[in-house]
């Protein structure tokens, strides 16, 4: 945009050195993106690969504020400006970023919309399940015990006499084992979206990434547990059909 539109007459105001300088800006817009993304990305992932509207207004922000910085930076380095209070950034936001902004991030924002909603499942990830954020409250038998938590940080349930030991991702996206007094077929029934792999073992689908082994001895590996999960005969089937 700076090189071939010419704004803010720089045809007239600068030499072609200069203007070879102003195409460092694409480059530090680019650094600026790829940094983001990066931080994004691993965001992404610790909080369990959940995403709503409020992260992506947070990511925005950051990227708008990174690439304010970065360029400001580039432009009293390329430049020589003087002034580096909070005042002349402040003015260099409006003068020079905003305008840009106004072109360039409703275009970020739509590739974003768009590769997001078209996102492949890759060949280990069960197909054809609607991930839910939806809130689920389980109930053990003593009073008032009882877990909320978004039904997509579930990874699995393990009964363990008269308990049930559940897996779920917390905010920081590592693993906390919390025990219900309870059977699993409680748990199974108050969480339907679970699946019974085992008479044992409950598993959240959505987070298969590798079944291995014989119809009478296979196992399941589900993201964030270390450990791989045995499947019962009867299960097998069911469980393959999900992959």
């Amino acid at each position: 945009m700076m090189v071939f539109l010419e704004p803010f007459d720089t045809k007239q105001q600068f030499s072609v050195i200069d203007t070879l300088r102003l195409a460092g800006y694409g480059v530090v817009v680019t650094i600026s993106l790829l940094i983001s993304y990066s931080l994004e990305r691993q965001w992404y992932i610790k909080s369990g690969k959940v995403w709503h509207i409020a992260n992506e207004v947070f990511a925005m922000t950051f990227l708008f504020i990174l690439i304010a910085t970065c360029t400001n930076v580039y432009h009293a380095f390329m430049f020589g400006a003087e002034d580096k209070s909070m005042i002349e950034f402040g003015l260099f936001v409006i003068k020079f970023v905003l305008p840009f902004a106004v072109f360039f991030f409703p275009v970020i924002m739509l590739l974003r919309q768009y590769f997001g909603s078209d996102a492949q499942p890759s060949a280990n990830e069960p197909k054809n399940i609607a991930p839910t954020d939806a809130l689920v409250t389980l109930k053990g038998e003593n009073t008032d015990e009882q877990l909320t938590f978004a039904s997509s940080l579930f990874c699995c349930a393990i009964a363990q006499q008269n308990y049930v030991s559940l897996s779920i991702l917390n905010s920081q996206g590592e693993i906390t084992d919390v025990l219900l007094r309870a059977t699993l077929s409680d748990i199974h029934r108050q969480l339907p979206e679970a699946m019974r792999v085992h008479r044992s073992y409950l598993i959240n689908p959505n987070k298969i990434t590798k079944v291995f082994g014989s119809k009478r001895n296979a196992k399941v590996v589900i993201e964030h547990i270390s450990t791989p999960i045995p499947i019962g005969v009867t299960y097998f089937d069911k469980v393959k059909n999900k992959l």
